[in-house]
């Protein structure tokens, strides 16, 4: 199972229904709303290294690449629910609109990000790792938005 660091909306019962679902041999991909992918799970048997190498990698048409290269392989693809991820300013806000709960860290997080993207953006993935890692997505003094 591969995850990007950039979709706060991803869940670990996600990450949990995606194990339960590679038991079954199928492939499970949770696509952004940007026509790429937030999780990719499968089996080490379903990875074609050539293969992959040829996707359209950060591209529009990523996840409809790999959803017709593994029917062509007739394996079995189970879809998680569509997220929104972080590729730019643009997106911040339709992140921080779509959480009814949110910390006042990644609330800075993403406040920082809008503000001056130049200076964050290389600093984007050890800020969520850490805040990840110190769960501060799951507890934390939460905010209320758009209540």
């Amino acid at each position: 199972i591969t995850i990007g660091n950039d979709t706060p909306h991803l869940k670990a019962s996600q990450l949990v229904e995606t194990s339960h679902k590679l038991e079954k041999d199928n492939f499970v991909l949770g696509p952004s709303k940007d026509g790429g992918f937030y999780l990719m799970g499968l089996h080490k048997s379903q990875f074609n290294e050539q293969l992959f190498i040829k996707l359209p990698w950060q591209s529009r048409r990523l996840v409809k690449c790999i959803t017709l290269l593994f029917s062509k392989l007739k394996v079995k693809i189970v879809a998680l629910e569509v997220l929104q991820d972080i590729d730019s300013e643009f997106d911040i806000p339709k992140i921080l609109n779509a959480f009814k709960r949110i910390t006042r860290d990644l609330i800075k997080l993403l406040m920082a990000l809008v503000n001056k993207p130049r200076v964050y953006t290389s600093r984007i993935s050890r800020s969520v790792d850490m805040l990840w890692s110190q769960q501060q997505f799951n507890k934390g003094s939460p905010l209320v938005l758009n209540s």
